[in-house]
């Protein structure tokens, strides 16, 4: 590209939120390479890739193949420390959105970063529901491990119940010494 030109930013790669959110998170040591780069980027865009240094073949791979999963992964390990506060000029932490009134505190599990996100930001996390109390995500919740119990155990109800409707029914079909009524026993020779 010829110099004093610079090509328009156009296709976003890596946004502020997933940044943010790989920067806090608790990373394995094959992703420390990619922390450290984007301390030096707020968004990666496409044409990043061709403009500087700091990404070779491998890394762009990395960055569109493997890093969209990672991101998805990174969510888990964040639960909701605090219940909504209302704030008179908040700051997002994750987005970087100002003037934010309800705030959230969320948590990282594996190392104890804190963020303080807004109501729209805390819905980009799977694992965290605003509806359940302080301390509980999806992921690790009591309530979700009741359903899913309350919802096998009436599963075996329900296929004990037909189980014991074809018993009774087969019960009703047959006499004492489980031949079919109606036949003629084999030994006495009697009608059942």
């Amino acid at each position: 590209m010829p110099e004093g030109r610079v090509r328009r930013k156009q296709k976003v790669v890596i946004s502020k939120e997933a940044r943010e959110l790989f920067i806090r998170s608790h990373l394995d040591s094959d992703s420390i390479w990619l922390r450290e780069l984007l301390k030096r980027y707020e968004t990666v865009y496409e044409t990043d890739f061709e403009d500087t240094l700091d990404f070779d073949k491998e890394r762009v791979n990395y960055v569109l193949n493997v890093f969209p999963e990672v991101i998805k992964s990174l969510g888990r390990q964040w639960f909701r420390a605090s219940d909504e506060m209302v704030v008179k000029n908040g700051t997002c932490e994750l987005c970087g959105k100002r003037r934010t009134k309800y705030m959230y505190e969320i948590k990282n599990r594996l190392n104890g970063s804190v963020m303080m996100v807004g109501s729209t930001c805390v819905w980009k996390f799977d694992t965290i529901d605003q509806r359940l109390p302080s301390g509980m995500s999806l992921l690790f919740s009591p309530l979700i491990d009741l359903e899913k119990i309350l919802l096998s155990a009436i599963i075996q109800i329900r296929g004990k119940f037909h189980d014991k409707k074809r018993l009774y029914a087969r019960i009703q079909r047959t006499d004492i010494k489980g031949m079919p009524r109606g036949r003629e026993c084999c030994c006495c020779r009697q009608t059942a």
